[in-house]
């Protein structure tokens, strides 16, 4: 395989190389630098397209998995504690804090995104203090990851 590099990216203390690949030739794709076993540069060169930006390739993504879903309206109820760490580090540029709907319990925020694998993901690794409101499919997505998750533990 041949890769046509468009940007690095790092995720979670991990950095990705994303472009196109020679067995995916129409969507770009990401590989972790990390697991890559073998690379070497060859002499083929590319147009690097004039109007392609990587923070607009991710504007609606949370992590490192893109997609073209359209953006979809997403709130969530944070435990007070939780939010602290909501505060200082976003989960997106959409990010809002609805002051009106909190309580001293929990702080509701509200965002305007994609929502991807790895966002469900996230989801239920904090399903204890984060619940999704909304939208409808996004939270029965993160209820199906977190019946997973149960009967890997209790089944």
């Amino acid at each position: 395989m041949t890769l046509k590099p468009y940007f690095l990216k790092v995720y979670e203390q991990r950095w990705y190389v994303i472009g196109l690949a020679s067995t995916h030739t129409r969507e770009l794709r990401t590989y972790a630098l990390d697991r890559i076993i073998d690379l070497s540069p060859t002499r083929e060169t590319f147009n690097y397209p004039k109007r392609f930006s990587p923070e607009g390739f991710f504007a609606n993504c949370y992590g490192i998995f893109h997609t073209d879903d359209k953006p979809t309206f997403i709130k969530l109820k944070v435990a007070t504690y939780q939010s602290m760490y909501l505060d200082t580090l976003p989960l997106h540029r959409t990010q809002r804090r609805v002051e009106e709907e909190s309580t001293d319990k929990y702080v509701v925020y509200e965002y305007f995104m994609s929502p991807a694998y790895d966002f469900v993901q996230y989801l239920a690794s904090k399903a204890a203090s984060i619940e999704v409101l909304e939208s409808k499919e996004l939270r029965e997505e993160v209820a199906e990851e977190v019946k997973r998750m149960y009967k890997t533990y209790f089944e």
